[in-house]
């Protein structure tokens, strides 16, 4: 038996975000609909990467628990690890008064 997608999608997203994942012999295709009212285009871009690193995690430790995949590549893992911390800055030491 063989299944094909059938080309029945019409000129408007339903959902605010859509995937559509489609595998052939070179790989998968995926394919991404949204709501350009709801969603910015990078940040859909955005998603779509981490979507990518996931499922390249994925492929690459196929018995690991989901917790346990990447969902950052090194550049954003780097970006967050960043701007996760905060200004660096330093104060003098407190003293008690005597």
């Amino acid at each position: 038996m063989r299944c094909e997608r059938a080309d029945l999608r019409g000129q408007f997203s339903q959902l605010p975000l859509n995937f559509m994942v489609e595998m052939d012999d070179d790989g998968a295709l995926v394919e991404a609909e949204y709501l350009v009212e709801v969603l910015d285009g990078g940040l859909v871009h955005q998603l779509l990467n981490h979507y990518t690193v996931l499922l390249e995690s994925a492929l690459a430790h196929p018995d690991a628990a989901l917790f346990q995949l990447a969902l950052l590549g090194e550049a954003d893992a780097g970006w967050l690890r960043r701007v996760s911390g905060g200004e660096n800055f330093s104060t003098a030491q407190p003293r008690c008064p005597r």
